[in-house]
Order: C-alpha cells, then structure tokens, then sequence
C-alpha cells in the first residue's frame, strides 16, 4: 500500500520545507539589492513558481501512488531516470548538509556562543533522523501540526513589531525608476521559493482530489504573503540603510522589540527563536526525506542502514567546513546556479515525454 498524506498535508509540507530556512536572511538581501519595493520582486517571483509548482502537481497527479522514480521509468527509461534521480539525491543531499551546517552556526552565534559546533549539529542530525525514519504519513502528522503551531505564531510577533515600527522606514512602497531593479533582483528571490521538486518524493493517492492543484498552486501566493509580511515588519524596525549590515536582520529586529503586556515574555526573541527552530527544523526534515527516498529508489534497497550512513556521512561533511561564510557561498552557488534544473529543466523533460506518449496511444 503506498503511504500517503492528504491534500492539506501537502500544502503544508511544501509550505514549511520551501519558507522556513529562508526567513532569518531574507530581510538583509531584499534591503541590500532592492530596498522597500522588494515586495515587488517577491510577488514576481511567486507568479512564476505557481507555473513551477502546477507543473509538479500535475505530473504527480498523473501519475497516482508513484514518485519520480517508479513513472518517469515509463516516460524517459531507466537510464534518464537513474541519472535525473542521482541529480535529485545529490541535490537534495546538499542542500540538507549545507541548511543543517548554516542553521547550527546561527545558533551557535545567538544562543550558543562558546558550544562547539559538532555539539549543535550533532543532536540536530539525530532529531531529524528520527523524524524522517517514521515515515511519508507521521511527517504529514508533524508538518500538519508544527503549521498550526508556526504560523499564527509567526502573524502575532510581526504584528506586534508592526506597532512599534515606524511607518517612515517603509516607504517607498514603490519606486517607478526602480523597476530594472526589481526584476534584476529575481536572481535573488528565486532561492526562497525553490523546493516544489520536494513533490517528485511525495505520492499522490486516491484520496488525493483535484483540489490537490489548488492548494500547490496557492503555496507560492501564500509563502510571498508571509516573506511580504515579515519584510515589512522588519523594515518598520530596522530601516534598509541599517539592515544591510545583519545578516541575521530578523533576529536583530526582533531583539529591539519590548511588549510590556505579555509579562514574562515581553522580550519576543525567546518565543521567536523557538519557532524558527521549529521551522527550520520541518525544512531539514522533508529534504533529508528526499534524499533517502532517492538513495533507496536507487539502490533498490529499504533497509535501515541507508537513512544511517546519509546522516553520519551529512554530519562529518557539516563539521569539515571551517566557516558560515564559505557554506553560505556553496549553498547560494548551488541553489542560484543548479536550483532550475531539479525544479523545471527536469520535470519539463517528463512532462515532454508523456505528453508525446499519449499522443501516440490517441494515434493508435
């Protein structure tokens, strides 16, 4: 029977995987290359990546209790598959090992000054590997869950930081001269949106309706709500001029945030920190996910051990690089230059294919 998760869960799990690492650097980017009108670029970008996200939702679609690597054997044959799926398994590796690296050193910086960083990205790999062991179903549960819990958690500390903004930092909303540099910074909005390939491992059932294309389709307008909202309230704290300068720009702005009636935590740094971990730890969770459900397609083996030696194997690389700004400058290198071939070049191969097969089943 192949495991599943509602249409919902889907939502969610393409919700938090795609926006939760990119919420603490988002703010000094957008200041850095297009000021206040960045909502601009991000609205932009979500209209292409609903094109990005219908394409992936129709191949599942079409291609019911399958992932990737059980249909596109038909479509493309088993050379391209095998190749295409090392490309997602690398990939998605990647991008697991680098997150994981990057999300423990922040913290190391934040919380943690004097730990170690093996100390912060020891028990991190662990809780993810237990998460990712329970299965396609129990991660539906958890991401179903942490959504409710992350989400309006998340609206009520902007909207606080809102309050006690200054309305003055936020405009321009939009500057006509500008406009050349709202769309030259796509280069740079692109990254928080790409990971809809995160469908290519995530069957679609029979319990899965035609609704599932509504709520893909809806995911990137409502991960360009939250970034608009947050950058907002950001800059209503922390001007532009100034922000360029913290690359943990959220942290910095929440920090000078005082809400005197919630008593014990009227310092708001607390509770956001705990979310953030918490959706940042539902990214690293559907990414490893990923990455062992393409090593085990592809080694045609299910056995424990591959979920063990992919973690050991992310945990040492992790450790090896000596510093943030050299595992920043990979996974920008990686996601800007690589990103588009896992999440369109690939799928519209696929697509390609079937379309052309079921014009020849039509011709018969």
């Amino acid at each position: 029977m192949t495991e599943g998760v509602s249409n919902y869960q889907i939502f969610c799990i393409l919700f938090l995987g795609i926006a939760g690492f990119s919420l603490m650097g988002l703010p000094k980017v957008i200041a850095e290359h297009m000021g206040t009108g960045g909502w601009v670029s991000i609205i932009l970008t979500a209209v292409i990546f609903t094109g990005v996200a219908y394409l992936h939702a129709y191949l599942a679609y079409n291609n019911k209790d399958k992932v990737f690597f059980d249909y596109s054997k038909k479509l493309i044959g088993s050379f391209l598959t095998f190749f295409f799926s090392i490309i997602y398994m690398l990939y998605s590796f990647a991008a697991f090992t680098l997150m994981n690296r990057l999300v423990a050193d922040i913290i190391m910086k934040i919380l943690l000054p004097n730990t170690p960083i093996w100390a912060i990205l020891l028990p991190m790999v662990l809780v993810v590997y237990f998460a990712v062991t329970r299965g396609l179903s129990n991660i539906g549960r958890l991401f179903e869950v942490t959504f409710f819990i992350v989400l309006p958690t998340m609206f009520f500390i902007h909207l606080i930081m809102f309050t006690q903004g200054e309305y003055v930092n936020i405009q321009p909303f939009f500057n006509a001269s500008k406009i050349p540099d709202y769309i030259k910074g796509l280069q740079y909005t692109i990254i928080p949106f790409i990971g809809f390939e995160l469908l290519t491992v995530i069957p679609v059932t029979k319990s899965n309706n035609k609704r599932l294309y509504r709520y893909v389709t809806l995911t990137p307008l409502a991960i360009a709500s939250l970034y608009i909202y947050l950058l907002e309230s950001v800059f209503s704290i922390v001007n532009t001029n100034e922000i360029v300068y913290y690359k943990d720009a959220l942290a910095v702005a929440i920090r000078r945030i005082d809400a005197p009636f919630l008593q014990f935590l009227r310092r708001l740094d607390s509770l956001f920190f705990l979310i953030w971990v918490l959706s940042v730890f539902s990214t690293l969770v559907i990414i490893s996910y990923t990455t062992v459900t393409y090593t085990r397609k592809i080694t045609g083996s299910n056995r424990g051990i591959i979920p063990f030696i992919i973690f050991t194997a992310s945990f040492f690389i992790g450790i090896m690089i000596p510093e943030y700004d050299q595992a920043e400058k990979m996974f920008d290198y990686i996601f800007t230059y690589f990103g588009v071939i896992p999440a369109l070049i690939i799928p519209l191969i696929v697509l390609t294919a079937m379309k052309v097969k079921k014009n020849d089943v039509k011709k018969i």
